[in-house]
């Protein structure tokens, strides 16, 4: 019942989370639309796009496009859906290092902590926009986003 009723896209405090990523399709649904799906919402037809290789569960593109293509993508989501940075899981990092892309705004956090991916732990913190790579036996300063406003109107 938790994980049906479980959203697929939060937005908190100007930084968007979801397991795969926003593309700069499923970003024109705005960030009402998109932090009102939940799981169990796979069942409706109309959702069918939401939860295949472009939506928010399934989109690997900020991860393993070319820096620059992602980099331009994500400047347009996260200015459309008036957020700062996008964290994401989905495209494990083989190195065991939590990923940042495009000056921070894109953070990968999927390190592989499970036995089959490496047991690589980590952990991701964001305290006043500042965010740290914890891992067992050091902390990463991340690099942080430039603020922006965002596009999307009310």
């Amino acid at each position: 019942r938790w994980i049906r009723n479980a959203r697929m896209v939060v937005i908190h405090d100007r930084v968007l989370y979801c397991h795969g990523g926003v593309s700069a399709e499923m970003a024109e649904l705005g960030s009402e639309r998109l932090t009102g799906i939940k799981a169990a919402d796979v069942a409706i037809e109309s959702n069918r796009a939401l939860f295949g290789g472009g939506g928010p569960m399934w989109y690997r593109g900020y991860l393993l496009n070319d820096e620059t293509e992602a980099c331009a993508e994500a400047t347009k989501v996260l200015a459309k859906l008036g957020v700062d940075r996008m964290v994401i899981g989905h495209t494990t990092q083989r190195n065991g290092r939590i990923r940042s892309r495009c000056g921070g705004t894109i953070l990968g956090i999927d390190t592989g902590i499970s036995g089959y991916a490496g047991h690589n732990f980590a952990a991701l913190e964001i305290r006043n926009k500042d965010a740290k790579a914890l891992y067992a036996d050091e902390t990463v300063d991340l690099p942080d986003p430039t603020l922006r406003p965002s596009i999307e109107t009310p």
